[in-house]
């Protein structure tokens, strides 16, 4: 004999032996176990159709539909953290027609290159030539490297997906599309620190600053302006 108590979303079921029942009653009044036996198994089967496509599954205890089943969530840890990468562009995220700075794509990688979400703080450094007067930089030609930009951020794990993590990263004092000394490419140097884990360095060489364009570039170089009269731009002036 199965007694079950519950609702549609859960029961929970009690074997019992026929011959461990003492006593039954039906109504508050006695009823001899023999009765009850065979009145419940006279109790005909639900038609076809009613019944489920799957047996429940019987346990020793409590018992569920297989579509509530409880599920048990396993947590696999992630690898440790053996190197890193990115890849870096500038981009434009807002209405205006310049670019707003860089985009860094970071990947913490464990030793088989898989991708591995972590908690921990990115810093990221912008250096970049800057065009000097020759006789201040006689040993550069007229060039020195500088750091234009610099940021710090932190990172959560919740925030990686399989294709790692995107960063967007504003120009700050110095705007490659609008100060001409700063050269059209620079180096970008990331550091990433995990927490019991390290401090894991790489650089993306090369890296384009301002978009190719010989219309602007000699534009540029006869007025001083980047951008045409009617563009509008996150600097008013420049859009005189």
């Amino acid at each position: 004999l199965w007694i079950v108590r519950g609702d549609e979303q859960m029961s929970i079921a009690r074997p019992i032996a026929w011959e461990r029942i003492a006593q039954a009653e039906r109504g508050g009044a006695p009823l001899a176990v023999d009765d009850l036996r065979r009145e419940v198994l006279a109790i005909p089967a639900p038609p076809l159709a009613e019944q489920p496509d799957q047996p429940l599954p019987r346990w020793r205890g409590a018992f569920a539909a297989p579509d509530r089943l409880p599920v048990k969530e396993e947590v696999v840890p992630f690898p440790p953290v053996r190197s890193i990468a990115i890849d870096t562009f500038y981009a434009n995220w807002d209405s205006d027609v310049e670019a707003d700075g860089l985009v860094v794509i970071l990947y913490p990688m464990a030793a088989d290159g898989m991708i591995v979400p972590v908690d921990g703080a990115l810093e990221v450094e912008l250096l970049a030539p800057e065009l000097r007067r020759f006789i201040d930089a006689p040993h550069g030609r007229g060039l020195t490297i500088e750091r234009i930009a610099s940021w710090t951020q932190a990172m959560h794990a919740a925030d990686f997906g399989p294709g790692g993590i995107r960063v967007e990263l504003p120009f700050q004092a110095l705007h490659p599309e609008f100060d001409t000394k700063i050269l059209p490419h620079g180096l970008v140097h990331a550091r990433l620190t995990v927490p019991g884990q390290g401090v894991f360095d790489t650089t993306a060489d090369f890296v384009r600053l301002r978009p190719w364009s010989p219309l602007r570039d000699n534009y540029w170089s006869t007025t001083g302006r980047r951008f045409f009269p009617g563009e509008r731009t996150g600097r008013p002036k420049q859009s005189e």
